[in-house]
C-alpha cells in the first residue's frame, strides 16, 4: 500500500510545519505580550 504510506509521509510533513508555525507564533505572540507588559508598567511609574 504506498498510496498509505504516502499519504502518512505527507500528513507528517504538514503536521511538523504546522507544529513550526504555531511555536513561532506563540513565541511572537508571549514576547509582544511582554513587551506590551513593560510598556504599562513603564507608563505606570
Amino acid at each position: 500500500m504506498p498510496f498509505v504510506e504516502r499519504f502518512q509521509q505527507i500528513r507528517n510533513f504538514v503536521m511538523n510545519v504546522c507544529l513550526v508555525e504555531a511555536v513561532q507564533f506563540v513565541q511572537d505572540f508571549s514576547h509582544a505580550i511582554c513587551l506590551d507588559f513593560q510598556g504599562l508598567l513603564f507608563n505606570f511609574k
